[in-house]
């Protein structure tokens, strides 16, 4: 949860819901929005967030211990847009993929798929455009002059592809 405009606040508790501790992460001079925490396979924890600096939004990613302790941070962005990462998950070889979008805060242009290493470095970054055609209300095939595309989740399989949308 946010623990002000700026910061993310991640509390630790028992199995009880008892805090064992609250720690607070992000600068105050940047606009920061947590959107997942997920535990890795080494015991460890990756917090995705989006940071905005200036008038754009950044991917803003860190990876804890059970202590709460940053152990790295990375932070990954668009020259002439926002890039919002929704999803993160761990796939083989303790590599992380991210479902992310491109666009302003509230419309989507192109669906991004990341790929990095186990130290939050990145191996791919790919784009998908929007599609040329969308389903109608009464899903009748119709074109669109202005298709939006957004990435809200990932998913690795068994085969090691990725299932993203």
């Amino acid at each position: 949860g946010n623990s002000g405009p700026a910061n993310i606040r991640v509390i630790r508790s028992d199995q009880f819901g008892l805090p064992v501790w609250s720690k607070t992460y992000g600068s105050p001079a940047n606009n920061e929005r947590e959107k997942m925490i997920t535990r890795l396979a080494d015991g460890n924890f990756l917090i995705l967030s989006s940071q905005k600096i200036s008038s754009k939004f950044f991917i803003h990613l860190f990876k804890i211990d059970p202590n709460g302790n940053i152990l790295w941070e990375r932070t990954f962005g668009e020259a002439n847009q926002s890039l919002f990462g929704e999803c993160i998950t761990e796939a083989e070889q303790s590599n992380l993929v991210i479902a992310a979008w491109t666009g302003t805060e509230y419309q989507g242009d192109k669906m991004v798929f990341m790929k990095l290493d186990p130290q939050g470095n990145l191996l791919l970054k790919k784009f998908y455009n929007p599609p040329i055609a969308t389903w109608g209300p009464d899903f009748e095939f119709w074109p669109t002059t202005n298709p939006k595309s957004l990435a809200y989740a990932v998913a690795v399989l068994a085969d090691g592809s990725y299932l993203f949308s």
